[in-house]
This record gives structure tokens, sequence and C-alpha cells, in this order.
């Protein structure tokens, strides 16, 4: 199996803001094969209930640059899945910041 490439060069970053929150964090980034890039974990302030969010982390400007192997991941996977550039976008999943979704998250559960 080959490895993932380099991560977006925010990665490290994006991880330190929502680890910084409380939320939990498991970097999957190597894992390759279409899987995001890290699964946070945590309750959900709006329905108080406990959730792992898949979230593929892109760098700025480039949300919609996927390989063809996450393009098939995201399609198929039907569990929490969020695609951003944007730290805030998962706090906002997690209830942390009362706020919009970035223009260029997508979501879905």
């Amino acid at each position: 199996m080959r490895y993932a490439a380099k991560p977006d060069g925010n990665q490290r970053d994006f991880i330190g803001l929502v680890e910084g929150v409380g939320l939990s964090v498991a970097n999957t980034s190597r894992l390759g094969d279409g899987f995001t890039d890290i699964v946070v974990g945590g309750v959900r302030r709006t329905d108080n209930e406990l959730a792992a969010l898949l979230v593929e982390i892109k760098a700025c400007g480039k949300e919609n640059a996927m390989t063809d192997k996450e393009i098939v991941f995201e399609r198929e996977w039907s569990g929490p899945y969020m695609r951003t550039s944007e730290p805030r976008d998962v706090l906002i999943y997690f209830g942390l910041l009362d706020d919009e979704y970035s223009a260029k998250c997508v979501v879905h559960e």
C-alpha cells in the first residue's frame, strides 16, 4: 500500500486549535486510500451526543482539490464527514461556536 501524500501545511495548526478546545483528535493522514486526515471526537453541545467526525483538511483556497480516492471515500462514507480548511467549522459542528459554516465547507451526517 502506498502511503498518503505530504499533509497540507495547515494540518499541524488545525489539529492544535481543535485539541486546544478539548476535543480529541486522531491523526489518520498516513492511512491513505482516501481516508480523511483526522478523526475528531467529542460531545456535541447542540444535542449532548458523543460524535466522531471524519475531517479532510484542505489548504485554504484548495478545498475542492481532491484525489480520486478522496472523492470515492466522501461519496461512499455514510457517517459524519467534513471537508474544510477552517478549524472553526469543526468547532461549529461540535456546538463550540455559534456561527455559520465557512462558504467552502462540505458537511454531511
